[in-house]
């Protein structure tokens, strides 16, 4: 919201003046970052972090302890990703939409967080968790789920490193990739992290077509 009211008065005054407008475009951008979420969390709540260093592509943040939302999907591999991403996210949806004890509803939050395990051999199962941030003013005391297969879990302070990218992220292929490349750099600067879970973090609805932000992690030891 801040960053259109901005987009539009920087219009309004400088539609004769492109270098003004510019200028005032990104100074409103570097003002929203500042003062509340990062942008790609567009105007809804993300976990807050600090950004302990940058290294090319790769980002290392430590996050703040926080309470998630979330469900288990067991799948025959990575490739069932998609499919687990699907019905995790119905079912976190149900509870925002007022399937808790409560009968709240609570607001959507941002990333979609997914943690793959993968199997320990060819012929074991995956399992996928699928967690919702829980946003501030229900961290210290969140709704119940009423559904026996969401459940909270509290999360403590914790290290991760990021591999960010844009467009659609769609299906386990399109994730694979990036993971490859974030593990590679992270043993090229020396940086130990933690093989499992994976984790993957998407920030838009499919509605959203430009500005779209992706995220690969691992979690560091």
């Amino acid at each position: 919201i801040f960053f259109r009211v901005c987009f539009l008065l920087a219009l309004h005054f400088s539609i004769s003046m492109h270098r003004t407008f510019l200028g005032f475009v990104v100074l409103c951008a570097v003002m929203q970052g500042s003062l509340g979420s990062p942008w790609f969390c567009h105007d809804i709540e993300c976990p807050k972090f600090t950004t302990e260093a940058e290294k090319g592509k790769v980002e290392i943040r430590n996050y703040e302890a926080t309470a998630w939302v979330q469900t288990n999907f067991t799948g025959a591999g990575e490739d069932d990703y998609s499919l687990a991403v699907g019905k995790g996210f119905n079912r976190l949806f149900r509870y925002i939409s007022g399937a808790n004890e409560k009968n709240v509803k609570i607001p959507m939050t941002a990333p979609v967080l997914v943690n793959i395990h993968p199997g320990a051999g060819p012929n074991c199962n995956t399992t996928f968790t699928v967690g919702f941030f829980v946003p501030f003013e229900f961290q210290k005391d969140v709704p119940k789920p009423a559904s026996d297969d969401v459940y909270v879990k509290c999360y403590g302070p914790g290290k991760v490193a990021v591999m960010s990218f844009g467009g659609y992220a769609m299906g386990w292929e399109a994730q694979k990739k990036h993971f490859t490349a974030l593990a590679e750099k992270l043993q090229d600067l020396g940086v130990k992290f933690k093989e499992t879970p994976l984790a993957t973090a998407g920030y838009d609805s499919p509605f959203r077509i430009l500005n779209r932000h992706n995220e690969v992690w691992y979690y560091l030891e």
